[in-house]
């Protein structure tokens, strides 16, 4: 995904907004985007190495989930925390959260087996 996605690149939203990446953090589990949308307001997005693109999806384990589209098509799943929150910014917590998540999700799947 790391080549898929650059700074200059033009994205989408899911509410067919569109935006220009500004900035692109690699991370071990996704990509932290920083961007503008064409109005001039800055937006932040983690983009997951593994996770599909959804339609919006608020509360899904703490996070705001959705998809972007890529100017070839191709969408990708994003999640993202609110403006205001210490997190926003550092490429670090969205991992550490990423982490949380994914651990979460694995617990829940097995407990799920076990009840089957």
């Amino acid at each position: 995904m790391q080549e898929l996605i650059k700074v200059g690149d033009r994205i989408t939203n899911c509410d067919n907004v569109k935006a220009t990446i500004t900035q692109v953090e690699v991370g071990q589990y996704g990509l932290l985007v920083t961007g503008l949308f064409f109005d001039g307001l800055e937006f932040e997005s983690y983009l997951p190495y593994e996770l599909p693109p959804t339609e919006n999806q608020r509360g899904w384990y703490g996070w705001g989930r959705a998809e972007v589209t890529l100017l070839s098509g191709i969408k990708l799943g994003v999640v993202g925390i609110r403006r205001g929150d210490p997190k926003v910014g550092k490429i670090e917590e969205y991992e550490a959260e990423w982490e949380r998540t994914i651990t979460q999700i694995a617990k829940e799947r097995s407990e799920e087996e076990c009840i089957v």
